[in-house]
């Protein structure tokens, strides 16, 4: 049995003294009476707006309805008169000329749509009851239906729920104790059941909590956050009812130290621009294979996929570690759309795609430009960021056996034949 607001205050309510539970009938009474008086239908609104502005312009649609029927039926000009000499010629044609076979074969399906239409045209224009009477009574019950949803809106719909939520209200009320001892009994086997979900949801998720941390700390330590320790904290004890949610009976924070000697502290507080990267970079890994199984399995993004940003990720690393933090941003290119602005070639060499970004002055305004490199291209950012300003064939010849290694280590996978993956943006 559900437990709604409504239920929620009767139960309240019918704990209160007799005048207070008096006053509420009345008021209910009084409510419930406007809505039942009216009696709206769903969708009653809408239906009576179109037929306000049908009325409204009724002699117009009459005339255009009158017009069109006796052009195309009741008239000396009829179009399905003059329609039988049209077939009988094109019936000739069609004897010459195969190509006009067609339209032959065509020709009663076209003549029973325009009858169609000239039968409709007449009945739809005698139908309109265009007295300024049904005008009137269509604008009154209009105005009711938008009083009401004033009051008790803002949807019609919402008025029709809150005469049902009334009448269930009154109903309670009036039924006393036995209304009481009902609520009271479902509202405890509500709280019984959603309390033993919740407390075994909390245990579940504090077990696990610790040994996340454990492989969080392990995957810092390979981004170069080896001494980091990580911790998630909860509440001391259970949230108070008005608290608790479909989360849970719990809140949980995530505590960090990312330095030997320092206290932990909350994670949104402390922490670097690239150390928020690269804890970021650990838990979307820790997700990812928490969703396939298998650490570093693929699998194909779908159309809602999500689109992953790091900036910054490669900030106080090199060498060996950013080969690390460049094979993990490569893994999670299988799960995700990955964007990465990197100033590292072990990282930039990972990716499916490579742009360069440039920053001129055009007279008195900044203009930022964004390219796409191609092979070539990409050669020579790679090379750029290895030697700097001194590019050599020596450091070219590094620069293609980066950006060969880091393709030798992708997979085929659909996802990356979509065009998902790693996006280095140096």
């Amino acid at each position: 049995m559900g437990i709604g607001p409504h239920a929620s205050r009767a139960a309240r309510t019918v704990a209160d003294d007799a005048r207070e539970k008096a006053a509420r009938l009345d008021l209910i009474a009084f409510q419930l009476g406007e809505i039942e008086k009216a009696a709206p239908k769903p969708g009653e609104d809408e239906e009576l707006a179109s037929t306000r502005q049908v009325l409204a312009s009724a002699e117009r649609i009459q005339r255009l309805c009158q017009e069109s029927y006796s052009a195309l039926y009741d008239s000396d000009e009829a179009v399905l008169a003059g329609l039988g000499g049209v077939w009988k010629r094109v019936g000739e044609l069609a004897t010459i000329e195969p190509q006009f076979g067609p339209y032959v074969e065509s020709r009663d399906g076209i003549k029973s749509q325009l009858e169609d239409l000239a039968f409709f045209l007449r009945s739809y224009a005698d139908g309109i009851d265009a007295s300024p009477g049904r005008l009137q009574e269509v604008e009154d019950r209009l105005a009711l239906m938008e009083r009401l949803k004033r009051k008790y809106g803002p949807t019609l719909q919402e008025v029709i729920d809150t005469g049902a939520a009334l009448a269930r209200e009154r109903e309670l009320l009036t039924s006393a104790g036995e209304g009481a001892d009902a609520l009271a009994k479902a509202l405890e086997g509500a709280t019984s059941t959603y309390l033993d979900l919740a407390r075994g949801l909390s245990q579940r998720r504090r077990a696990a909590a610790v040994t996340f941390a454990r492989e969080l700390e392990a995957l810092l330590a390979e981004l170069a956050m080896a001494r980091t320790r990580f911790e998630v904290r909860f509440n001391d004890g259970e949230l108070p009812p008005e608290a608790w949610s479909e989360r849970g009976i719990d809140q949980a924070e995530f505590f960090i130290s990312p330095n030997p000697g320092e206290d932990l502290r909350p994670l949104a507080r402390i922490v670097s621009g690239g150390e928020l990267s690269r804890v970021m970079l650990a838990l979307k890994t820790l997700a990812a294979n928490d969703a396939t199984g298998t650490p570093g399995s693929a699998t194909p993004a779908g159309p809602g996929a999500r689109t992953l940003i790091f900036d910054e990720v490669d900030a106080g690393i090199g060498g060996r570690v950013a080969d690390v933090v460049g094979s993990r941003l490569q893994a999670l290119g299988e799960q995700f759309q990955v964007l990465c602005i990197t100033h590292l070639p072990q990282i930039a060499a990972r990716g499916d795609a490579q742009f360069m970004i440039e920053k001129s002055v055009r007279g008195s305004r900044t203009v930022t430009r964004v390219e796409r490199l191609d092979d070539a291209g990409r050669v020579e950012e790679v090379a750029r960021m290895i030697g700097g300003a001194s590019v050599t064939e020596q450091v070219r010849a590094s620069a293609r056996e980066l950006l060969d290694a880091g393709s030798k280590r992708t997979r085929p996978t659909q996802a990356r034949r979509a065009g998902r993956g790693t996006k280095s943006i140096p």
